[in-house]
């Protein structure tokens, strides 16, 4: 059954565990970001949103550079560019905490930089690092599991949010967000060495047989 072998691969496993973290951490600033800025900074409403859209930004320069740097500075090994921006992601997502004290100016590129570690991996975890984990009898398979776990933490991500935010507060849940980047980050690091088997035949579209 190609959804078990799946399922036994540690490392489409690994895959859907940073996944897991990065959705969940993602979608606390693509929805929450406005919110924070207004409650927490003082923002209008109008300049929150202005601002949280650079967020997005940061992102598509994000995505570019994950692909370019993978393919190109990694040799098509994934697994180290996704931990690498993962872990800069955990730190970026302390910055936040330290805003009311260096000034709200740090704010926008801080945004923009958590766009770009958030969003890089996110296409890259869900794309190419599937890809490469599986053949292409289980791919289709391998993206639905890893995207599906990966849901899960964007389905909790609000819930995550309004409870700490409403407990302990706005900077609580920058750490937990951090602390949730780091373990993503951290996980893929057990993947850093691997590369694609090029002698696997089931990697390789096989030349169609003509008949005599």
């Amino acid at each position: 059954m190609k959804f078990l072998t799946v399922a036994r691969s540690s490392n489409i496993r690994v895959i859907a565990g940073a996944y897991f973290c990065l959705k969940l951490t993602r979608y606390a600033f693509l929805f929450w970001l406005p919110v924070y800025l207004t409650e927490r900074l003082g923002l209008s409403a109008a300049d929150a949103g202005y601002s949280s859209s650079v967020y997005e930004l940061g992102g598509f320069a994000g995505v570019v550079m994950c692909g370019y740097i993978s393919d190109k500075l990694f040799h098509s090994r994934r697994f180290p560019v996704g931990s690498l921006m993962m872990l800069g992601l955990a730190f970026a997502c302390l910055i936040p905490t330290v805003a009311g004290t260096f000034g709200s100016e740090i704010i926008i590129p801080a945004i923009a930089l958590i766009g770009l570690l958030s969003l890089g991996p996110d296409t890259l975890l869900g794309g190419a690092a599937v890809q490469d984990s599986s053949t292409q009898e289980t791919s289709a398979t391998a993206a639905g599991f890893v995207n599906g776990i990966g849901s899960t933490g964007q389905f909790l991500s609000p819930f995550v949010v309004a409870y700490v935010v409403q407990r302990y507060g706005w900077d609580t849940l920058f750490v937990v967000l951090f602390a949730l980047s780091l373990a993503g980050g951290y996980l893929l690091t057990v993947k850093w060495s691997y590369r694609v088997p090029q002698e696997d035949p089931t990697l390789c579209l096989k030349p169609a047989q003509t008949s005599p």
